[in-house]
């Protein structure tokens, strides 16, 4: 099992930069004073402790607060990397869906903006339901609609606002 203690006793955690450096040398790839910087293919900075990988994000919660949360991790920032405590949160699976970009695929540019012939459909989903917001002329529009209901209806709003100032 994971605990704080032996976190603490194998890396030194900057709560302000988010860096974890090596206490101790455990291999020849993992020596004191190295930084913790393998990433998966997620982007997201992974580490090995007792043969077990754990993202560096969820050690850093374990780190200052004594456990780590059955639920999500979530950065705020949406940075995989970017593992800063005031930078993480707890939440559900459906709270951390509300805070990612949008598609790849998204033929829009606007996340919740949905292209239909020489249309834009606006569309979020809360509570486990797609919500039909409106069909608008202009992409711009849409997607003002769809900040409008997020404003509304999701449970991140609070984390929008930290995420600029960060």
């Amino acid at each position: 099992m994971i605990t704080q203690e032996l976190v603490k006793s194998l890396f030194d955690y900057n709560e302000s930069t988010g860096i974890f450096t090596r206490k101790v040398t455990v291999a020849n790839n993992a020596k004191v004073g190295q930084i913790l910087n393998t990433k998966n293919s997620g982007g997201y900075l992974l580490t090995r402790i007792n043969r077990k990988s754990i993202k560096v994000h969820r050690l850093a919660w374990l780190y200052v607060y004594g456990e780590l949360p059955t639920d999500t991790i979530d950065h705020i920032n949406r940075i995989r990397d970017d593992n800063r405590i005031g930078n993480l949160r707890v939440c559900k699976f459906a709270e951390n869906l509300q805070n990612k970009n949008f598609y790849l695929n998204n033929t829009s540019g606007y996340k919740g903006v949905v292209k239909k012939g020489n249309r834009f459909a606006a569309q979020i989903t809360a509570c486990g339901k797609v919500k039909h917001l409106g069909y608008f002329s202009n992409a711009e529009d849409a997607h003002k609609a769809y900040c409008d209901a997020a404003m509304k209806f999701h449970t991140h709003n609070e984390y929008v606002k930290k995420a600029k100032e960060l």
